[in-house]
């Protein structure tokens, strides 16, 4: 759930801080910014959680 959630936040953040940064405000650009970090963090977690390894334990 977490990760269909980051997903379009780190797209719309990306957009944000990006192509349309003259257009957007300095504080929306700042958040924007930070909900990137925090989705590529999230997005990156869940990877690691969803690879490891079943038999490592043994």
């Amino acid at each position: 759930m977490l990760v269909w959630a980051a997903l379009p936040i780190l797209v719309f953040a990306a957009l944000a801080s990006g192509p349309f940064r003259d257009s957007v405000p300095a504080a929306v650009e700042a958040f924007a910014q930070l909900a990137a970090v925090l989705s590529l963090f999230f997005l990156v977690c869940a990877v690691e959680a969803g690879g490891r390894n079943k038999d490592s334990g043994k």
